[in-house]
């Protein structure tokens, strides 16, 4: 629903993705929404909008028909939002999962954590 109220070219992002593929225990107040246009209607209090031009077609997918981006790169993104523990559990979860694969974790892993 939250990209629908969006509309085109919206998709969910960041914890979102997490939360709605049910890994880890995020349960975000609020639902991200990343878009690569202009937004101009009032939205929910409850979404949270962002102009993500940086996000690349291939780091785009759809789960259960919801556009959003891969699971790849909504770890990359939150990356630095949490810490490194909690981050590291959320890959390996993704791994166990079959939501990533070895190649993918391994360029995550390589990538620099800051917090």
């Amino acid at each position: 629903m939250a990209t629908a109220l969006a509309g085109q070219s919206s998709f969910l992002h960041r914890d979102a993705v997490l939360d709605l593929l049910g890994l880890g225990q995020l349960n975000p107040s609020r639902i991200r929404v990343g878009t690569r246009r202009r937004v101009r209607r009032t939205l929910p209090d409850w979404m949270d909008l962002e102009a993500r031009s940086d996000v690349a077609d291939d780091d785009l997918t759809h789960y259960e028909g919801i556009p959003a981006t891969t699971v790849g790169r909504a770890l990359a993104d939150m990356r630095d939002r949490m810490p490194r523990e909690r981050w590291n559990s959320l890959v390996e979860e993704a791994l166990r999962r079959e939501l990533l694969d070895e190649q993918a974790r391994g360029a995550l892993m390589s990538e620099r954590h800051t917090t």
